[in-house]
């Protein structure tokens, strides 16, 4: 990104209007690209409102996490992410032989920094059907490093491995993820495994909201590389080299709405109204899933989906059709949030 689309980015953030925006870091890697953090950490501190507040937060493989970098990073309060699948085998399917390198990283942040490692690094673990197998003895393996904020996120792209087997697995290792939560919240009070941290609801009981996500509306905006505004880093146009024919006509629909525009704030309020219309972002309610029409599931106020996962979903072109592997961590996610909560005396049987 060129700095000048850079600095015209941070300015319509630092022009918000909201006392606690959110300004995240995402790539790609964005510890290749670290004199521009710098550089937005500076512009930040300097042109803020007194009244502001920013949360920065940044997403990386934490392959360049090294104490320099660290140090920075904990100086300028960024909140981390730290996107690992796990144990060996699980991350061998991401990046082969790096496991020892993030382990490294986990010892050293957990060791040098204890207080922040457990207030402000989180680990994001992307589930796939080719390491469903590996999740509970991942989710043991961060714990064990001293992990208290675990994240799990299906994966947006097709799943062609993804089947009934590959559901009966994950029941049983989110069963597994439950038991293991249970000890953490006897022994400390915490809870961990950051989907079990609430009963679950997305919406109001009765609501069927008009888009899925926040996706395209003015609350939240991702910059690409040429300064285009994309719905989310799943919808950038820098990435979308091999999207499927749904995806496009959508980011058609989207248009292109430059960050540097004279006209940015009149344009992305006509993309707002123009984007309600797709049939891919209904509420809900008007979609259907393996299990059935949506509206009679009984998970419906706690199920998220991501638009972007529909659209590659190259099985189907329907733009209500829910991937199979979404619907299955929806549901199972809510089933062993019970689990854990009922036991736990945190819901009432």
């Amino acid at each position: 990104m060129e700095v000048s689309v850079f600095e015209a980015a941070l300015g319509r953030f630092l022009g918000t209007d909201h006392s606690r925006p959110t300004l995240t870091f995402f790539g790609g890697e964005p510890l290749l690209e670290m004199p521009l953090v710098r550089l937005a950490v500076e512009i930040v501190r300097a042109r803020k409102p007194k009244w502001m507040r920013p949360d920065l937060r940044l997403f990386t493989n934490g392959l360049l996490l090294d104490p320099k970098t660290a140090d920075f990073l904990s100086e300028a309060d960024i909140y981390v992410t730290l996107s690992i699948d796990g144990l060996p085998a699980a991350q061998d399917q991401r990046g082969p032989g790096t496991f020892a390198i993030l382990d490294e990283v986990l010892v050293r942040l957990g060791r040098e920094r204890p207080e922040r490692f457990r207030e402000r690094i989180s680990v994001a673990l992307t589930l796939t059907s080719g390491n469903v197998a590996y999740l509970a003895g991942s989710f043991r393996y961060f714990l064990s490093r001293g992990v208290r904020d675990i994240e799990i996120v299906p994966v947006v792209t097709n799943d062609r491995g993804w089947g009934a087997e590959a559901r009966d697995e994950l029941d049983r290792q989110l069963a597994c993820v439950a038991e293991e939560s249970r000890n953490v919240l006897a022994t400390s009070g915490e809870v961990p495994f950051t989907p079990f941290r609430s009963d679950g609801r997305q919406t109001a009981a009765g609501a069927d909201p008009v888009l899925l996500c926040d996706a395209g509306s003015r609350k939240a905006l991702f910059v690409d590389v040429d300064g285009s505004t994309a719905p989310c880093a799943a919808m950038a146009r820098s990435g979308l080299r091999n999207a499927p024919p749904l995806l496009r006509e959508i980011l058609d629909m989207y248009g292109e709405v430059l960050v540097t525009d004279a006209n940015f704030e009149s344009s992305l309020r006509e993309r707002e109204e123009r984007i309600r219309a797709l049939p891919l972002l209904r509420g809900k309610r008007a979609k259907i899933s393996p299990m059935g029409l949506c509206r009679n599931c009984p998970a419906l106020e706690s199920c998220f989906v991501c638009p972007a996962a529909i659209a590659w979903n190259d099985s189907s072109s329907d733009p209500d059709r829910i991937p199979a592997i979404q619907c299955d961590f929806n549901w199972l996610i809510e089933q062993h949030r019970e689990d854990f909560a009922r036991p736990a005396g945190l819901i009432k049987a």
